[in-house]
């Protein structure tokens, strides 16, 4: 009997369902796992953004061989441009110094000169220097003319260079020298107490050199005031006249 209740009760009566047991968990703990794993998935969505974006910069900066050759050419350019203003700078450092110990030669010998106690009558040839120029046959020179007695009166005159040599039938001549910026075979002198002469002249061709004078006359004189030889030099000379140094004489 009672496997037949059974089975009628199995026939009329619905199954019963089976039961699951599932652990429980927090609301919160659920809520902060999600949020965990929405933060990671955005840091490595920006990571690989980032990775991705920084590579194709870095790509993109990356400089071709034809930037490098303009690069290294302009390079060498300015480091020309800097040794030729470098090679300038020394240049005009040293021309610099050249004209500042000459301006201090200059003060020096016309404070001795004034300060002499000697009187000679007279124009005397103070001093002179001579040198040779970048051409050749072109000399530069440089003279002062002074007096040291009598100085209330103005000195007028004439200064002219001589050259003697011979030509080339071996006659001995005497031919003036063209000296500039005159642009005359004389220059004109005019002072009261010293002048200060800067000039050139070229030696004409044909002619063996064998001495230069200096030769100057003052107005209404007949005969030279002053003649000195000068031996012109290979390389620059100066004659301090009141030493009697070489090559004048």
């Amino acid at each position: 009997m009672k496997r037949i209740s059974r089975r009628v009760k199995r026939h009329f009566h619905k199954p019963t369902k089976p039961v699951t047991v599932k652990s429980y968990r927090a609301w919160y703990w659920q809520l902060l796992g999600i949020i965990g794993l929405i933060v990671i998935g955005y840091a490595l969505a920006y990571w690989k953004l980032n990775a991705t974006g920084t590579l194709a910069l870095t790509l993109e900066r990356q400089p071709t061989r034809k930037e490098l050759m303009n690069r290294a050419v302009q390079a060498e350019r300015q480091l020309q441009v800097q040794r030729v203003a470098q090679e300038k700078l020394t240049h005009d450092y040293a021309q610099a110094q050249d004209e500042l110990m000459k301006l201090k030669e200059d003060l020096a010998f016309y404070k001795s000169m004034h300060n002499s106690g000697a009187a000679l009558q007279g124009v005397k040839l103070t001093r002179l220097f001579v040198e040779k120029g970048k051409e050749s046959g072109h000399y530069q020179y440089h003279l002062v003319l002074s007096q040291q007695s009598d100085a209330g009166r103005s000195v007028q005159g004439n200064l002219s260079f001589i050259l003697q040599g011979r030509n080339q039938q071996g006659q001995v001549v005497r031919v003036p020298l063209l000296l500039q910026p005159a642009n005359n075979t004389h220059a004109k002198v005019n002072f009261r107490y010293h002048q200060r002469l800067d000039g050139s002249f070229t030696l004409p061709g044909g002619i063996k050199v064998e001495e230069v004078e200096l030769i100057f006359l003052e107005t209404g004189a007949t005969q030279p005031n002053i003649r000195q030889r000068v031996e012109l030099p290979p390389e620059a000379v100066d004659c301090l006249l009141d030493k009697g140094a070489y090559p004048c004489s």
